[in-house]
């Protein structure tokens, strides 16, 4: 099992250019993914289970803190997750879920854009390929996701690396890729993770 620490923000319609165009000023160059279906278990906003192709996961929220002032006025939830994730093979049942064919899995689309840091020991963020493994890293994504047929945006920040250099790892990026005051919309209201969102859409 592994811990991160991940801030999100989740934004209804289509994301504004001026927001990519706030990033690529920064000079933050993002990888782009092919757009894939994610499939989600609903069952609580502490946990969540994700099938991404045949890669199943498991997370359990196991702490927050709430209201976390980044950059003022910018604000959000910063939320540590154990995660464990198994390797399936592809069978019936992963096939039916794909299909759509088993109603308590939710389908969300995503398009994402990703940028990765490694945390040097004198505290500057390098950037370094989606592929790479270092010991304290950040990652930055921006995602377009498709849900119930409603689109939808949403901006993460992933920390990564021992349990005691998390926050730090994190704290780092966000003073280092939020200097300016030009995202005042990041409010803590609309920051929370995936299964918080789901729940949200499914019993509003």
């Amino acid at each position: 099992m592994t811990e991160t620490l991940e801030l999100r923000w989740f934004f209804k319609g289509v994301i504004k250019t001026e927001i990519l165009q706030y990033f690529r000023d920064n000079q933050i160059a993002f990888i782009e993914e092919n757009p894939r279906t994610d499939w989600y278990l609903l069952s609580d906003k502490l946990s969540g289970i994700k099938l991404r192709g045949t890669s199943l996961e498991f997370k359990r929220l196991t702490d927050t803190v709430k209201n976390y002032s980044i950059v003022p006025p910018i604000t959000g939830n910063i939320e540590r997750w154990t995660k464990l994730s198994l390797a399936l093979q592809q069978n019936d049942d992963t096939a039916l879920i794909e299909r759509g064919s088993l109603p308590d899995w939710i389908a969300v689309e995503k398009t994402r854009s990703l940028a990765k840091y490694k945390i040097s020991v004198d505290g500057i963020i390098v950037p370094v390929t989606i592929e790479e493994r270092p010991a304290e890293a950040c990652a930055l994504e921006i995602c377009s996701i498709k849900v119930f047929h409603q689109v939808w945006w949403t901006i993460c920040f992933e920390a990564s690396g021992t349990k005691g250099s998390l926050q730090k790892n994190m704290e780092i990026t966000l003073k280092q890729l939020l200097k300016q005051n030009n995202l005042p919309f990041l409010k803590a209201e609309n920051s929370f993770g995936y299964p918080q969102f789901l729940i949200n859409l499914t019993f509003p």
